[in-house]
């Protein structure tokens, strides 16, 4: 006998409501996550105008297995959630030492390049053989990377170490950024809530600010907006 599956449309555990009851759940990261045990480094190197720079990254290998039980979200919440304390103590703090006194633009396209080119690229595919996004300490730990997990780390180090707005720029298959910068710049640029952004590629090898990846350069695109 074949039993008929009914959908289940609404589930109430108690004839009262709550002013809050219509909330969305949220899985952001209002705080900063304290993982202080088993603690691990990375060394992470990139070139700018030929000089190398070696920055040496703690993180947390339980907050990374936290992680992996992590359910896979919505870009808007690795983009705006905050991460851990040793971040902030390691790779902010020697990034913040090499962007030191340097212009706007200058800035922000040597954080540039070390997105680019201090982690190595790997679709989620043949990286994990499902879609996984990543959150700036699973980037470090883990070999390879892909473009919303540059992105995310990208963002993430804009808003530690500048003060600047930045944006996710959403193709149909690639997830890049822009920064509105406080001078003029040349370069590919969209307006977004009356401020001027240059898309500012982590995952497009030595581009610097301004410069779109070819095969994306007549794409239409849509706003994440970053809190």
């Amino acid at each position: 006998m074949r039993t008929e599956i009914k959908k289940i449309e609404s589930i109430f555990t108690y004839k009262n409501s709550y002013p809050d009851a219509n909330k969305s759940l949220s899985f952001v990261n209002s705080r900063e996550i304290k993982f202080n045990k088993n603690i691990r480094t990375k060394k992470l190197t990139f070139k700018y105008l030929n000089k190398k720079y070696t920055i040496t990254s703690k993180y947390s290998f339980d907050l990374v297995k936290f992680y992996s039980t992590f359910p896979q979200s919505d870009y808007r919440v690795y983009l705006n959630s905050n991460n851990s304390d040793l971040l902030s103590q390691t790779l902010l703090k020697q990034m913040q030492k090499i962007i030191k006194g340097k212009k706007e633009v200058e800035a922000v396209n040597m954080i540039l390049r070390f997105v680019q080119t201090s982690f190595k690229y790997k679709t989620d595919l043949n990286n994990f053989s499902y879609e996984k996004v990543l959150f700036p300490e699973e980037t470090i730990y883990y070999n390879f990377s892909d473009c919303e997990d540059r992105s995310i780390m990208f963002t993430f180090l804009i808003k530690k170490l500048t003060n600047l707005d930045i944006v996710a720029v959403k193709y149909k298959n690639h997830l890049a950024s822009a920064v509105a910068f406080n001078s003029s710049i040349s370069g590919s640029s969209f307006m977004y809530k009356n401020k001027k952004y240059l898309i500012s590629d982590p995952t497009y090898i030595n581009a610097n600010v301004g410069m779109v990846m070819p095969q994306y350069k007549n794409s239409r695109f849509k706003i994440i907006n970053i809190k």
